[in-house]
C-alpha cells in the first residue's frame, strides 16, 4: 500500500512487480534477458501500460512470467491484472462514448449550419428573382394600342334593273338581237367592239331587244329560260350549254 494524502491507496501490479525485481536485485535488462523479452515491454508491464491492442493471452503470458521470475503470487498477479485491464476498458469505453458525443455534436452543428446557409441561400435566390420581376415589370414600355372604331357597313350589291329595249346604234353594220325570259335569268351581253349592252338579272316575262355590232357574245346563267332570235329566226342554244350556264355567239360560228 502507498499513500496520498494520508491515505493508502493500492499499489498497482507494475508498482508490485517493480518492487519485486529489486528486492532480487534484478535490474530491466537482466529480467528482459532471462525471459527473453525486449526491455521496452519489460518497462510496459512495470508501468502498467501494455498495449491494449495486444492479444489478453500474450498479456497474461508474460504477466505470469514476469511474476514467477520475482517470485510473486500468480493470482494475485493475473488478478490485479484483470482489474486493471477492466477498468482501463470500462476508461476508454468512457472515453470513446465521450468522443462520439463530442463528434456527434460537432456533426449536427455542421448538419444546422449546412442548413442554414442552403435556407439563405435559397432566400436570396428568391428575393433576387422577385427584385429582377419588379425592375422588369417597371421599366417595360407600355405600348398602348390606338382605339379602332370599326363602323360595319352593309354593302348592298346592286343589280342594274333592265329596261325593256336599251339605247338602240343607229349604224349601218348594227344588228338586233332579241331575248325572251320565262324565267329569272342571269344575262350579259357584248357585241364586237366589247360593248357592254346588258349585264344583270331579267326577270321572268321581260324581254331584251339589243342592237350592237355582230357578232354578240351572250352568256346565259338559266339557258333552259332564254329564248332567242337575231333576224327573226329562232337559236337552238342547247349544245352549248354546260353545267347549267351558256356562253356562245350569235350569230353562231
Amino acid at each position: 500500500m502507498t499513500e496520498l494524502n494520508g491515505q493508502a491507496v493500492p499499489k498497482t501490479l507494475g508498482e508490485i512487480l517493480v518492487e519485486a525485481r529489486e528486492a532480487c536485485q534484478f535490474t530491466q535488462h537482466d529480467l528482459a534477458h532471462k525471459l527473453c523479452l525486449s526491455i521496452t515491454l519489460i518497462q510496459d508491464i512495470e508501468s502498467d501500460d501494455l498495449a491494449p491492442e495486444l492479444n489478453p493471452l500474450f498479456s497474461k503470458g508474460y504477466i505470469k512470467s514476469y511474476a514467477r521470475e520475482v517470485d510473486v503470487n500468480l493470482e494475485v498477479a493475473i488478478r490485479l491484472f484483470e482489474q486493471q485491464n477492466q477498468s482501463n476498458a470500462i476508461a476508454e469505453k468512457m472515453q470513446s462514448f465521450s468522443q462520439r458525443n463530442r463528434v456527434q455534436t460537432h456533426n449536427n452543428y455542421l448538419a444546422w449550419t449546412t442548413a442554414f446557409i442552403l435556407v439563405g441561400f435559397v432566400v436570396m435566390i428568391v428575393f433576387w428573382w422577385w427584385q429582377q420581376h419588379n425592375d422588369l415589370k417597371e421599366s417595360a414600355p407600355i405600348y398602348q394600342l390606338p382605339s379602332v372604331r370599326m363602323e360595319t357597313r352593309e354593302l348592298e350589291a346592286t343589280v342594274p334593273e333592265f329596261t325593256d329595249v336599251l339605247p338602240v346604234r343607229s349604224t349601218e353594220d348594227s344588228q338586233q338581237v332579241f331575248l325572251a325570259f320565262s324565267q329569272d335569268c342571269w344575262v350579259k351581253v357584248t357585241d364586237a367592239s366589247n360593248e357592254v349592252l346588258a349585264i344583270g338579272i331579267k326577270k321572268s316575262g321581260s324581254t331584251l331587244v339589243l342592237t350592237g355590232i355582230a357578232p354578240f357574245e351572250v352568256t346565259l346563267g338559266a339557258p333552259e329560260a332564254v329564248t332567242i332570235q337575231y333576224q327573226d329566226i329562232k337559236i337552238d342554244i342547247s349544245q352549248y350549254v354546260t353545267d347549267k350556264n351558256a356562253r356562245f355567239y350569235v350569230p353562231m360560228e
